[in-house]
């Protein structure tokens, strides 16, 4: 049924991550399905601080998180699993929603955690891209929440 699953990663809360991983495997192997990766980063270029930021760091964080983001696929993904990962630069959720769009995925797999004040204010993430997903969302919440 699914040919092509989303898995957003934020490499700074992996442990969030661990049970979203596993569905995402399993589904991937009970389909036949590739598993695409992403960590999305703010960009400096997108905000005022651009100014203050040098010239050459979007690059250096991007080429330093695609290397912590290679080795941390190949810490949990199984050699079995057909697997891409990519780093992407933009607000998360309405990147999540345009690279799932663009690689033309069929389910986007979704780390959440217990929701904050903040977020039942503003709204989280995986929120954002439950109301706005074209394909089915599977949120995965922790563990702990």
């Amino acid at each position: 049924m699914f040919k092509k699953i989303l898995l957003p990663i934020d490499l700074s809360e992996t442990k969030l991550a661990e049970k979203a991983v596993k569905i995402a495997i399993d589904e991937a192997r009970r389909n036949k399905a590739e598993l695409h990766l992403i960590t999305v980063v703010h960009g400096f270029d997108l905000s005022a601080a651009s100014i203050y930021i040098p010239k050459g760091t979007m690059k250096k964080v991007t080429k330093e998180i695609q290397s912590n983001l290679k080795d941390y696929v190949k810490k949990v993904i199984p050699d079995d699993i057909n697997v891409y990962a990519d780093v992407v630069s933009g607000d998360p959720s309405e990147t999540i929603l345009e690279v799932a769009e663009k690689i033309g995925v069929d389910l986007i797999v979704i780390p959440s955690h217990s929701r904050t004040i903040g977020q039942i204010l503003l709204g989280s993430s995986a929120n954002k891209v439950v109301m706005n997903a074209k394909c089915p969302v599977l949120v995965v919440k922790s563990k702990d929440s």
